[in-house]
């Protein structure tokens, strides 16, 4: 396993995971639930987002093609409608997720906790994608060890939240990250529309062909293109022999 790729894999996962923003989540909850009910929400929820995102790394491909005949441009544009949507109301709020009090603590484990929180468009996008661009088994040890990590934030979001508080800090890293998830969100649109093109036959330019490869920063998937020139075959010739003269 080259330790430098599985790095950039798991940075990149992390990334997409955003746990700043889960901080902000499991804090505003503590009004409700106890510590020891908000560490089992989250290792709970924390499980089903494995499940979750490890049945689209393995089956994405398949379930968004085949059963639903789904280009997987089209899975990126609607993912980051959404990512875009929920960073903006972070945006206008200062809130990414309200909870009513009657809530049930097991009602918040899969929804809204697991999904769309942990598992949500970004890094269900990313599960699809990754394995090509980094290795099938790669990508799976980086997811895992992206979510451990995401796990161990968001058990002690209490405390991390407290000396936010005390610094006078929450607020402004809350729509600082909402600016930043809508950046996202806005990336993976962007991204989608061009590999869209890239694959529309009629759009393509008939002199340069044009090689999609899905690579993933530190703040967003980006799709890097690899793109060549063709030579006629003339020229070619004509420099060899021109080489051979002299």
């Amino acid at each position: 396993m080259d330790i430098k790729t599985f790095f950039s894999a798991f940075f990149a996962f992390l990334a997409l995971i955003n746990p700043i923003q889960k901080v902000f989540v499991v804090f505003s909850l503590q009004e409700n639930y106890s510590r020891a009910e908000l560490h089992r929400i989250v290792d709970k929820a924390t499980v089903t987002a494995i499940g979750v995102l490890l049945l689209f790394l393995f089956l994405g491909e398949a379930i968004l093609g085949y059963v639903f005949n789904l280009k997987i441009y089209a899975f990126q544009i609607t993912c980051g409608i959404v990512l875009f949507y929920n960073g903006f109301v972070g945006l206008q709020k200062g809130a990414f997720l309200t909870i009513d009090k009657n809530t049930r603590m097991e009602e918040l484990i899969a929804v809204p906790i697991a999904i769309p929180m942990i598992a949500g468009p970004a890094t269900i996008t990313a599960a699809v994608t990754m394995p090509a661009v980094y290795g099938r088994w790669m990508t799976i040890a980086a997811v895992i060890l992206a979510l451990l990590l995401n796990l161990l934030i968001m058990r002690n979001a209490d405390r991390i939240g407290k000396f936010l508080v005390r610094q006078n800090m929450l607020m402004p890293l809350i729509r600082i990250t909402a600016l930043i998830v809508a950046a996202i969100g806005l990336q993976m649109i962007l991204n989608g529309l061009r590999h869209q093109r890239i694959r529309s036959p009629s759009l393509r330019k008939p002199v340069r062909s044009v090689e999609p490869i899905e690579i993933f920063g530190n703040l967003a998937p980006e799709s890097v293109m690899r793109t060549t020139t063709a030579v006629p075959e003339r020229t070619t010739r004509a420099k060899r022999h021109k080489t051979t003269s002299r």
